[in-house]
Order: structure tokens, then C-alpha cells, then sequence
């Protein structure tokens, strides 16, 4: 499982306001983009960073939609968690000694394009939050 964080800034702002519902407005819309960034993975065998996922020996794809199925992208009141809980997601998202990754999570080091656009809908969010103070 993955953890947005640093997200404590945005929480102080916020609590200053009272508009806790606000944040959690512009989390719930993070984690639908990093749902669907997740399913995108899935659709085109693809790594976050565009990469093709490996195949199999025979050269046909794996086929990875028991995991597919329990994908999950949650905003919580501070935070966004995502992953998938399928066991073996992580075998798949970071590879093993004999299952070669096909990971489908989205991070700073894998897709900074998704990550740049999740900064930047809360520095957006806080933008309007402090111009609601003046």
C-alpha cells in the first residue's frame, strides 16, 4: 500500500478555516485521478512511466485482473491511500527474484507527470483558501 503524504500544510490552512470538507473534496478528486492512472496501467500493460510491462516466456501477457479487481484509491481526512489488496499485488508492482515488476502504482519516481498534477490541485485548493482570508 502507498500513502500520499505531506500533506500537513494544507491541513493546517484548512483547520484554521474550519473547511476540513474542502480538503477532503480536493483529496477524493486526487484519488480519482490516481485510480484511474491505476486502471490505465492495467488497460495498456503499461508502467506509470510508459514503460511496456514484460511479458510472459510464451510472450503473451499476464493476466493480472484478480489484482485489477482490488484496486483502491481512498481519501481519508489527512491522507489518500492506494494500492490494490490482492496479495500479490506487491510481487507484481515491485517484482521478485523470478516474476519480473509490472508495477501499476503510480510514485514520484515512477510517474512525476500524475504527481506534479496531484501538487498542483493542492496548491491550487490552498491558493483559493488563502484568498478566502483576504
Amino acid at each position: 500500500m502507498l500513502t500520499v503524504t505531506g500533506l500537513d500544510e494544507a491541513i493546517e490552512e484548512t483547520e484554521e478555516m474550519g473547511e476540513r470538507l474542502l480538503l477532503l473534496d480536493v483529496l477524493d478528486d486526487v484519488a480519482g485521478m490516481i485510480r484511474a492512472d491505476m486502471d490505465e496501467r492495467f488497460a495498456t500493460a503499461t508502467a506509470p512511466d510508459g514503460t511496456a510491462w514484460p511479458t510472459k516466456e510464451d510472450g503473451s501477457r499476464a493476466d493480472l485482473g484478480t489484482i485489477r479487481d482490488t484496486l483502491f484509491a481512498e481519501a481519508e481526512a489527512t491522507s489518500i491511500q492506494y494500492g490494490a489488496r490482492h496479495p500479490a499485488a506487491s510481487y507484481h508492482q515491485d517484482g521478485t527474484e523470478h516474476l519480473p515488476a509490472r508495477p501499476f502504482a503510480p510514485t514520484e519516481q515512477n510517474a512525476p507527470a500524475l504527481m506534479e498534477s496531484i501538487g498542483e490541485a493542492i496548491e491550487n485548493y490552498l491558493a483559493g483558501q488563502v484568498g478566502l482570508r483576504e
